[in-house]
């Protein structure tokens, strides 16, 4: 629900597949951007270093 509430990719990505607990995988997603992502989808700040800020901004986009 949180994926699809604040990413239209992942609302588009679930409406598609017709699996109703579906698996993502991203293989280029490092695991530490994807924690910080959903962070910042349930408390709308993210507190990431200098040398992951270019990985962030990168998977949030």
């Amino acid at each position: 629900m949180l994926l699809s509430a604040c990413s239209t990719y992942f609302r588009d990505l679930f409406k598609e597949n017709p699996c109703q607990h579906p698996v993502i995988i991203s293989r280029d997603v490092k695991f530490d951007d994807l924690v910080a992502l959903v962070d910042f989808m349930y408390h709308g700040e993210v507190n990431v270093v200098r040398e992951q800020l270019s990985s962030f901004l990168t998977t949030a986009d």
